[in-house]
């Protein structure tokens, strides 16, 4: 994590997780998957030979279906991966920039409008457990989550840091998670 101070604002960049633990195991999960997959087919093309007088088309139509997942699971393992994040303030106009291999998404707000700041649960659970997030509340309250493939460290120092900078209330534990 990278913090720099301006005169008019301020800076942090965090860098890509990578693969495996920004993915979740994802990436991971994916290639063995595709892989498994991939054995299957050969397994099937070996098995059933010329002579062979049952369906043609719908046992490879099932193989191409499973070898797609796969290949879905590893696109959105290399999309979490992959994301460095741009947080900062400048002036009154406080910005999030998350930039990966497959796109790039901004939120901005007006400073005015940050009602609250805090670390809470993802929409995302792992072993049933969600997933904690840093999570900023607008003055309508709605809320909009980032950086769920965080440590819980790195948020809630994120978190204090962010409420600090940007004079708003904030709650450094984990609502609901745990």
């Amino acid at each position: 994590m990278t913090v720099q101070e301006m005169a008019n604002g301020f800076s942090v960049t965090l860098p890509p997780m990578g693969l495996v633990r920004g993915s979740k195991g994802l990436f991971i999960f994916a290639i063995g998957w595709d892989f498994i997959c991939s054995i299957a087919l050969v397994v099937f093309l070996f098995v059933f030979k010329p002579g062979y007088s049952g369906p043609r088309v719908a046992p490879y139509i099932g193989f191409l279906v499973f070898f797609i997942v796969g290949v879905l699971v590893m696109f959105i393992s290399i999309e979490m991966g992959t994301r460095r994040v741009m947080i900062g303030r400048v002036g009154d106009v406080f910005a999030i920039r998350q930039i990966s291999v497959f796109r790039t998404k901004d939120w901005r707000w007006n400073v005015a409008d940050i009602r609250r700041i805090a670390m809470g649960p993802s929409p995302i659970k792992i072993n049933n457990r969600p997933v904690p997030e840093l999570q900023i509340t607008d003055k309508n309250g709605r809320k909009t989550g980032f950086l769920s493939e965080r440590s819980e460290a790195e948020l809630e120092w994120l978190t204090g840091f962010l409420a600090e900078k940007l004079s708003v209330s904030h709650n450094g534990s984990v609502d609901a998670v745990g």
